[in-house]
């Protein structure tokens, strides 16, 4: 079976860039404490990230990262 080249290729006037998908997190409930940690282990882990309000934006390709640090922070200031 031969390979068959892909419909729309780099030199096609028609293709679609691809442009990175951005998820977001509603996290306005949060504590200003919260958001600053937070904050700190999203830079500290190099994701690129982009605040509006109390709305987290980052690239989809982070989301299991940014899952696992936005647990980390509830876990940290839940009360024991």
């Amino acid at each position: 079976m031969e390979d068959q080249p892909s419909a729309a290729g780099p030199d096609d006037p028609t293709a679609q860039p691809s442009r990175p998908t951005e998820l977001s997190y509603e996290l306005d409930e949060w504590s200003t404490e919260s958001r600053e940690l937070l904050d700190r282990l999203l830079t500290t882990n190099e994701v690129t990230h982009a605040w509006q309000g109390g709305t987290l934006s980052v690239a989809d390709d982070d989301e299991g990262l940014v899952d696992e640090l936005v647990g980390e922070v509830e876990a940290t200031l839940l009360p024991a």
